[in-house]
């Protein structure tokens, strides 16, 4: 039953969920969790459950419910999926939405749930229907033992971030790890998500975990507040993932907290993360390629003919419609030095935009779907190696305000284009396909 039973039975009186103005025990959750999955036990044919994944206290005891009920969870939020999608995706299913209230659909697609299906992630794909990931409890087994064998110090924290949504993979390292130990996951206030540098300068954390973004407007939001400034922050050991990590950032975040500074790397088939490295500071140059390390636990790692970085293990999970696979060809562009792996991007039109991964024609169908636009490409805006955001260069009529809401629509805040550019036609290479 993964680490559920154990954890609310060793940690019953530890905090666990530490939302700023309230506290929850494992033993609180617990309680919870037990309740909902007597009510999934009434429902036999309803093998995934889907829950709105706004209200975190909420869905991390629908979590555990599910592991105690053994049906597979699935965050949602129209920001990332529609219901239609789910539909399309999912046989028969639970809902359990923004208020709590629970109800039953039946979906039209055929996927077959394994026992021990923990939970689906939903990732953007090029036919523009999001690809379903399935994550077993032997795949979370082999990664609890992985990371906990590369990154020790867990063993001793009592206090760590969270700072993900359950829509990521990242959400469920923090997850786990907290369950693992009986350590209390310090999650955001709406207010501290405004002003995540009052949070890491209060909340006192063992570990910290977030995407280089991040941490890189954290530090910004403080150096213009002086006040801020001037109060030191302690922060043991540092986890980055979801997005190239630059040595400059790594240094000036070191320069903050001080502590180890670990950088991991794998893509949501890989089961949260599969290689890392500690950081060497001493000497390290803010120029300096920062590498992606190298496979831990039970991942084995090799680069293909075509220069990506294939992983084999334990922790390869399967599509939603598919069968398991020996290896996942992640279609990172790597070279390796020294057993250690690096970055050099992607091999397809796959990006990485504040951690979230998303195909660039899945942007451009955006724009393409809004009355006037002939045609749309992304463009992208690059920030110390990061991908910040991006640009939509069209052809066509439509009004800019009407292609920006449309991403609004479609994503909210977290994909907003940056700008709205007009021309009269692309430029077109030796190929004939359009460049940007």
């Amino acid at each position: 039953m993964l680490l559920i039973s154990k954890a609310f039975e060793n940690y019953a009186e530890h905090p666990f969920l530490d939302l700023g103005a309230t506290r929850s025990s494992f033993a609180e959750i617990g309680e919870t969790a037990r309740r909902i999955a007597g009510h999934l036990a009434e429902i036999p044919d309803a093998p995934f459950v889907v829950v709105d994944c706004a209200d975190v206290q909420r869905y991390v005891a629908v979590f555990c419910a599910c592991v105690i009920a053994d049906r597979t969870v699935v965050p949602f939020s129209t920001l990332k999926l529609s219901f239609e999608d789910l539909s399309d995706a999912l046989p028969g299913f639970v809902f359990i939405d923004e208020k709590g209230e629970l109800s039953t659909h039946q979906g039209k697609g055929q996927a077959q749930r394994k026992s021990g299906d923990v939970y689906c992630l939903f990732t953007s794909g090029t036919t523009g229907k999001p690809k379903g990931i399935l994550v077993s409890r032997d795949n979370l087994e082999a990664y609890v033992e992985g990371i906990s064998g590369f990154i020790p110090e867990y063993a001793q924290a009592t206090s760590i971030s969270a700072v993900f949504s359950p829509l990521f993979d990242l959400f469920y390292h923090d997850l786990l790890l907290a369950m693992t130990y009986g350590a209390t996951l310090q999650v955001p206030s709406p207010r501290e998500r405004m002003l995540m540098a009052e949070f890491v300068q209060s909340r006192k954390l063992d570990i910290w975990f977030s995407t280089p973004t991040l941490a890189a407007n954290i530090l910004a939001a403080r150096a213009r507040m002086p006040a801020a400034a001037e109060k030191p922050v302690s922060i043991p050991v540092s986890l980055f993932c979801g997005e190239r990590l630059g040595a400059g950032l790594a240094l000036d975040w070191h320069r903050l907290g001080g502590g180890q500074i670990i950088n991991v790397y794998g893509p949501t088939e890989t089961t949260i993360a599969c290689t890392g490295e500690r950081l060497q500071l001493d000497g390290l140059e803010p120029t300096s390629d920062v590498s992606i390390g190298a496979p831990f636990g039970g991942n084995r790692g090799e680069i293909s003919p075509h220069g990506t970085l294939l992983i084999r293990g334990p922790q390869v999970a399967r599509y939603l419609h598919s069968s398991e696979v020996a290896f996942f060809d992640t279609k990172d562009l790597v070279s390796e030095q020294d057993g250690k792996y690096y970055f050099h991007g992607r091999a397809d039109g796959q990006l990485k935009i504040k951690g979230m991964r998303i195909e660039k024609e899945e942007l451009e169908r955006v724009a393409c779907a809004v009355p006037g636009v002939k045609y749309a490409k992304i463009q992208t805006i690059l920030q110390d190696g990061l991908v910040s955001g991006f640009n939509v260069i069209v052809v066509g009529d439509a009004p800019a305000r009407n292609i920006t809401e449309a991403y609004k629509q479609r994503y909210g805040a977290a994909l907003m284009p940056s700008g709205v550019e007009f021309v009269e036609e692309f430029a077109t290479g030796t190929s004939g396909k359009a460049r940007v």
